[in-house]
């Protein structure tokens, strides 16, 4: 055995196992309080983590484990919260081969070749434009430049377009409506209601129109 100055025990050596600092040392493993160390490569601290030299990609503890996040042998990532930061680990780059990518990309021009987010069909570049091949933007609330979003409608100070397929401009009864769904009526202008309108268009083409 050996002690420091103070009387303590600092290592053990013997028939009763090899202890060093406080760690056991066995034939196959080192281990301390929750860390557990062998000779296959393994490293572990108690049920938290775990960093092996395990080569199965299919495996599902992958060479570096915890509950939370998981890394295969292969460079997959699995993380239930992940925060990449840093151009000095990732030189400013992620990237799936050309399936997509994301950069430090600053330029402005569109179309951009690259953009910061980018893949095949799909870019962002640094000024926040967007191409797309098919791009689909859904909202019940919101605002696009002066436009106001709601569930059915785009709308601002006098001009509403409805989803069902009308457009006002005005509002009680100075307005102008244009309706696709209106019984008789495709168009009228001077009443809310299209019957009562000055001037009105039914969808066979009628015209009504009280001062000519």
């Amino acid at each position: 055995m050996g002690y420091n100055s103070n009387s303590q025990e600092i290592f053990k050596l013997g028939e009763d196992g090899n202890e060093i600092g406080g760690w056991s040392i066995k034939t196959e493993s080192i281990d301390g309080g929750e860390m557990h160390i062998n000779k296959n490569g393994f490293i572990s601290s108690s049920d938290n983590w775990a960093i092996k030299s395990s080569t199965v990609l299919t495996e599902a503890d992958g060479f570096i484990s915890s509950s939370n996040f998981k890394v295969s042998a292969d460079g997959r990532v699995t993380a239930s919260a992940a925060l990449i930061t840093g151009d000095s680990v990732f030189g400013g780059t992620l990237s799936n081969a050309d399936i997509w990518k994301i950069d430090n990309q600053t330029a402005v021009t569109t179309p951009l070749a690259g953009g910061f987010i980018s893949s095949s069909q799909f870019k962002v570049n640094a000024a926040g434009a967007v191409t797309a091949s098919d791009l689909l933007l859904t909202s019940t609330d919101g605002a696009i430049g002066a436009w106001n979003i709601s569930a059915t409608s785009l709308s601002n100070n006098n001009a509403t377009l409805s989803s069902a397929g009308a457009l006002t401009l005005g509002i009680s009864n100075d307005i102008v409506k244009l309706s696709a769904t209106d019984g008789t009526y495709r168009m009228w202008a001077g009443n809310a209601t299209a019957a009562s309108a000055p001037f009105s268009v039914s969808k066979t083409g009628a015209v009504t129109a009280s001062n000519v």
